[in-house]
């Protein structure tokens, strides 16, 4: 394991390139606590978890930790009361004309199975000791789409962005987690963190799974930042380009 985080770190190295103002953030889903963490001390919704881990040290948080009632229904803990899955709390929070429309978003929530996961572990990329499961990026909209195209510059995949108005936590944690897949969003695009506001207004947030975080880092290392259609010249590349095809 501790070669493997070696050879993580010096993967991982790339990303200073960035100079991100805000340090990504890496959580870790655990049966049980991890080593050497020490347990989140007060209690905070799951989104703010992500803020408190880029301003300081790396902790854990469990099911207790959680001052909303989502981070450990979707985390399997928990059930969330009654009137959350019924719909009534999402029509009474003028988030939905009706229950139904708030039920529907309890059929297609991504959430881990129940009694799997005990923990969260999270730590900003510097500091990292353990393997992340999810690693998230809060950025511009420059590094954003270098961000996506990392991810499609040898597999093809396009970008796409899922997330609904309540229980955001689910698509930037859980989502990319379980489907294997990249998720990016707006700052703030639900409503408990925007009430929060736990990004900085005009970013975007980016979620990178395990899966594809080998990936990403390797053609962060291989690929253009700058497309050379996007440099100074970029007009006279892409005529010479076509009469070096035999376009025009």
């Amino acid at each position: 394991m501790e070669d493997g985080m070696t050879s993580l770190h010096e993967d991982l190295a790339i990303l200073e390139k960035f100079n991100f103002g805000i340090k990504p953030v890496a959580a870790s889903f655990l049966i049980r606590p991890p080593e050497g963490f020490p347990r989140l001390e007060t209690k905070m919704t799951f989104c703010q978890m992500i803020r408190r881990a880029q301003e300081g040290e790396p902790f854990y948080a469990d099911s207790e930790n959680h001052a909303c009632e989502v981070g450990p229904f979707i985390l399997g803990n928990r059930e969330v009361p009654p009137p959350f899955f019924r719909g009534e709390y999402g029509v009474a929070q003028k988030h939905f004309k009706e229950p139904r429309a708030m039920r529907k978003v309890y059929q297609i929530i991504p959430k881990l199975e129940k009694n799997v996961v005990s923990c969260v572990a999270f730590s900003t990329v510097d500091k990292l000791t353990i393997e992340p499961d999810v690693i998230l990026f809060v950025a511009d909209s420059d590094q954003t789409q270098i961000l996506l195209r990392a991810m499609s510059y040898t597999t093809g995949q396009p970008y796409t962005s899922k997330f609904t108005g309540v229980m955001g936590c689910a698509w930037l944690f859980i989502y990319p987690y379980l489907m294997g897949e990249l998720n990016y969003v707006p700052a703030n695009f639900s409503a408990g963190m925007k009430l929060l506001k736990v990004f900085p207004d005009g970013t975007i947030v980016t979620s990178i799974p395990y899966q594809l975080l080998p990936t990403v880092l390797r053609n962060l290392q291989e690929m253009p930042w700058v497309l050379p259609l996007h440099q100074q010249d970029g007009e006279a590349f892409r005529e010479q380009l076509r009469r070096d095809l035999q376009i025009d």
